[in-house]
């Protein structure tokens, strides 16, 4: 049988590199789809896949350590290839060589690796006490240093994106001491206008966090079980443990070798075809060639991408019709004690309109130009949240009145 006959029929041979959430949702729709071929999963953890988002929420603050949230309610037809690394990918005998010598032949290869954590080589050989947070393993070993069992200590975030500060709420609760360090004047400059940004920032201020913006780390030492960070303003933070939370660039160096297009993650189609029709890229190491007028050229780092990546990498492989688009990128945090919602992209020289008080319930904000809505963020609005989803579903248009109906102010 030909390669493409297999995919018709369900029985082409499947690799897959990576066992994060978006290789847990594209085996699982492999298999809701039909497919009755091998499939093989390559993990670097000795986990099969889970969600992601809890690590940085009720895995630090429940006081039993929670149920592990698996994607797939069992491993029927999967030979899980657990604490296991890829080291190469030969294309043209179809075969991914792993490291303890041994190969996997495929027919369609998943590239699903992620990314590598950003680390600041001021904390080489600090490990026991500065901390990523990526995986199950590292979550766990943070919950001890925040002193889950044994009451609150003192820990400092070093940037202010969205892991920096759901830890930073989550070690609040706990009631440990928390100083966040960020290099960029204002918390999630990626991802807010600055105006929210200062809202933020005072909101986890009134928390209690101590925020040290617009500096860097100059120097790290240890300080008999903890750290003492000498900031670039001169200032010092001593802290039982630091978490970095400095993003990460995509893990594509098993592509790069093999010949793959690259451009900051794998090029993809909307299908996630990489410049090799055999070899499929999914999650937060793929960009898309093509895309919604949103998401075009974007790579994206969410659960929403890996779901919707995952899915429609499933289809292509099997032929199947693909999903609907999924239109404008949306995602979400948990900080504050409340659940932000987004969905868009920040531009510059927006206008801003607000409604509701500031990331409390019934909160929303759409940042405006041109008079088309480019991001909207809402808190326990439905009535925002519909508006904004049917605004994108129109190119962004929104009426005036709408607005008006809505209570919203231009700020």
């Amino acid at each position: 049988m030909s390669m493409d006959a297999g995919r018709i029929a369900g029985t082409a041979r499947i690799v897959v590199i990576g066992s994060g959430h978006a290789a847990g949702r594209l085996i699982a729709q492999l298999k809701s789809l039909g497919h009755r071929g091998q499939i093989v999963l390559i993990g670097e953890e000795a986990h099969p896949p889970y969600e992601r988002p809890w690590l940085s929420k009720s895995m630090l603050t429940e006081p039993a350590e929670p149920a592990l949230p698996a994607i797939l309610p069992d491993l029927e037809g999967v030979e899980f290839r657990p604490l296991c690394q890829a080291v190469a990918i030969d294309r043209s005998a179809g075969r991914v060589r792993l490291e303890d010598g041994s190969d996997e032949a495929y027919d369609i290869l998943v590239l699903a690796t992620g990314l590598v954590p950003r680390r600041l080589a001021l904390c080489d050989g600090m490990e026991d006490r500065v901390l990523c947070l990526h995986k199950l393993d590292e979550a766990r070993a943070l919950r001890a240093r925040l002193g889950q069992e044994t009451g609150g200590s003192s820990v400092a975030l070093i940037g202010a994106g969205f892991i920096g500060l759901e830890v930073a709420s989550s070690a609040r609760q706990l009631g440990c001491a928390v100083d966040i360090i960020e290099k960029t004047p204002l918390p999630l400059m990626r991802a807010l206008p600055e105006a929210l940004g200062r809202r933020i920032a005072a909101l986890h201020e009134a928390e209690g966090s101590r925020l040290h913006l617009g500096t860097g780390v100059a120097a790290v030492a240890a300080e008999g079980d903890g750290v003492r960070l000498s900031l670039e303003n001169g200032s010092h933070v001593a802290a039982k443990t630091v978490v970095l939370g400095m993003g990460g660039t995509p893990r594509d160096t098993l592509a790069r070798e093999a010949g793959l297009d690259l451009a900051d993650g794998i090029l993809t189609d909307a299908a996630g075809r990489s410049s090799d029709p055999q070899i499929f890229a999914i999650g937060d190491v793929a960009r898309q060639r093509s895309g919604t007028a949103e998401t075009a050229g974007i790579r994206l780092e969410s659960w929403r991408n890996a779901e919707d990546s995952a899915i429609a990498a499933a289809a292509a492989i099997l032929d199947t019709p693909p999903p609907p688009p999924p239109g404008a990128p949306s995602f979400w945090t948990e900080q504050l004690g409340q659940r932000i919602q987004f969905i868009g992209q920040p531009v510059a020289d927006g206008d801003l309109w607000q409604s509701g008080e500031a990331f409390r319930p019934g909160y929303g904000a759409f940042l405006m130009r041109d008079d088309c809505l480019h991001q909207a963020v809402f808190v326990s609005a439905p009535k925002v949240m519909r508006a904004a989803r049917e605004a994108f579903r129109r190119d962004g248009r929104i009426a005036a009145d709408t607005l008006s109906a809505l209570g919203f102010q231009r700020i």
